[in-house]
């Protein structure tokens, strides 16, 4: 499907949901009617952009999908988990206005595979900690000695690759990174090689989308000449982007330093 085509379907879909609450969706109360409209959001595009048109039958649906999968986690498990999330927690009333509302064969058809083999049983998918190798680049500042009368400020940047271990695709729950990192404090720059390890807490929500995932961070930091920065830290991921909190002691004048900051990953 060409991309103005699926554009156009979703257009039509968004036009789809004024109409329809006073007709399909009469029964709703505006609390269920935003339910639908959150799950119709969530599950309807990855069908448009990812999964159009249907396949047959569902020996060339599962190839599809294990396809998804395989390419696009976060499509997979969001589309997944937004299913079985809407299927368990949805009144008839509301099914009955979501299908209205999706008006299209192809979402009912992906629809009825999915819940039918693909849903989880117990728990949602986790799109988070997807298994495999990648970047990690990181942007801070911060300030050294903090709340001290020598207090200073501090720019860290650093670029880490890492590996996630996961049983399965992803809802991985350690992080082993390296690479190098810059500290410069306003009269002085540092070159350091650090290494890192990330711990996945708890997933802030991953049904009908992923909200992201919440992780502890150990890391540790030193250079040629013998110095040691080390500590603990907390960070939120939010799919590819991240911000993170370091509380990190120093093995030489400086006592330790404190540095918030965003990130981004690469590939993983």
């Amino acid at each position: 499907m060409t991309f103005k085509r699926s554009n156009l379907l979703i257009i039509a879909l968004l036009l789809s949901f004024a109409n329809l609450k006073a007709q399909n969706c009469n029964k709703l109360s505006a609390e269920e009617w935003t339910e639908v409209q959150s799950y119709a959001s969530s599950i309807v595009p990855v069908v448009l952009y990812k999964l159009y048109p249907a396949p047959a039958n569902d020996a060339e649906r599962k190839v599809r999908l294990d396809s998804l999968k395989a390419h696009d986690y976060t499509a997979y498990a969001q589309l997944v988990n937004g299913i079985k999330s809407f299927i368990a927690s949805t009144t008839p009333d509301q099914q009955t206005c979501f299908y209205s509302v999706a008006g299209n064969q192809a979402v009912l058809e992906w629809v009825g595979y999915i819940y039918r083999n693909d849903a989880p049983e117990n728990q949602s998918l986790s799109p988070e900690f997807q298994k495999g190798w990648g970047v990690l680049a990181e942007w801070n500042q911060g300030a050294l000695n903090p709340f001290q009368d020598d207090e200073a400020y501090l720019l860290t940047l650093k670029g880490l690759v890492g590996y996630t271990f996961a049983k399965e695709r992803s809802g991985g729950h350690l992080r082993l990174l390296a690479g190098p990192s810059m500290y410069y404090s306003g009269q002085d720059t540092q070159f350091l090689l650090t290494t890192r390890a990330e711990i996945r807490l708890k997933d802030l929500q991953a049904a009908p989308v992923s909200l992201g995932a919440i992780k502890f961070i150990a890391e540790g930091s030193t250079d040629i000449d013998g110095l040691w920065v080390f500590g603990p830290g907390v960070g939120v991921e939010i799919p590819s982007f991240g911000i993170q909190f370091l509380h990190l002691w120093h093995t030489d004048a400086v006592n330790n330093h404190l540095e918030i900051g965003i990130s981004y990953r690469f590939i993983n």
